[in-house]
């Protein structure tokens, strides 16, 4: 994710000093044109990071054809479908097959790069085994507060290694991924509210079975995983609890929603 959200950092500005640059020297040059490119752009980069190889081609490419028929005045696709029938004719032409003899150059050539990855493999297995590891000391583990409200443009929130002490929580993010392990949640009697808005990241919340919990979970372009109920695609929501949740002493509610990202919930 860090990879994904430094990438749309630097486009965007990128593309304010581009604009910047050239209504200074007298272009009039629009920055809301690019908003659409940029929309396809981030979710086809999305769907990239989860691994739908063509979903994220698809939204990539649309992106290109709005950036070059919004802001370069381009018919793109011509010269997409003009490029392919270019290429496809070029090879024709000119293609040909490799030799016998250049393919069992090449099959050597693998050969020994095998044999050499091999040997520095087994060479740094043997290294590794005569080091001793020093000895850490775990550090003391405090308890803290968890905050009643946080809103950034941009960061990951992680509630993960600690024991914390469990209140009404409101979260608000741009860009960026959220964290919560409640099996290391000291939690009140009651029911407390935990309330996360994202636009762009993922949001994981680990559940211990003996908690009772209630989920209201909606995703615009996603995937959600809540305890046994699984949704993906467009305008997505759940909404479930547990059986003996309005009688529970110690209840958590969960109301969590993402424009762009995954949303789950599981049991640890």
């Amino acid at each position: 994710m860090h990879t994904s959200r430094n990438v749309i950092i630097g486009i965007i500005i990128i593309l304010i000093g581009i604009s910047a640059l050239l209504n200074t020297i007298g272009f009039n040059f629009h920055l809301g044109l690019l908003i659409g490119p940029l929309i396809f752009f981030v979710i086809g980069l999305f769907f990239y990071r989860k691994g739908h190889r063509w979903l994220s081609i698809i939204f990539l490419l649309i992106s290109l054809v709005t950036f070059f028929d919004n802001v370069v005045g381009v018919n793109i696709t011509g010269i997409i479908i003009a490029v392919v029938f270019i290429y496809f004719g070029y090879k024709l032409l000119t293609g040909h097959e490799k030799t016998k003899d250049t393919e069992s150059n090449d099959n050597n050539l693998d050969k020994e790069i095998d044999e050499l990855v091999k040997s520095v493999d087994e060479l740094v297995e043997e290294v590794s085994f005569t080091k001793e590891k020093p000895k850490l000391e775990e550090p003391v583990k405090k308890v803290h507060t968890t905050p009643s409200f946080r809103s950034a443009l941009i960061g990951d929130f992680r509630l993960l290694s600690d024991r914390y002490e469990l209140q009404d929580m409101n979260i608000r993010n741009g860009i960026g991924d959220i964290k919560i392990d409640l099996s290391k949640a000291i939690i009140p009697e009651g029911e407390t509210v935990i309330v996360i808005h994202g636009w762009i990241g993922d949001i994981d919340v680990y559940v211990p079975y003996d908690l009772d919990l209630s989920v209201q979970a909606m995703v615009t372009v996603g995937d959600l995983d809540i305890l046994d109920s699984r949704q993906s695609g467009i305008n997505r929501n759940i909404a479930v609890a547990t059986k003996d949740y309005k009688q529970a002493p110690r209840r958590v509610k969960l109301v969590l929603s993402l424009l762009i990202g995954d949303i789950d919930v599981r049991y640890v």
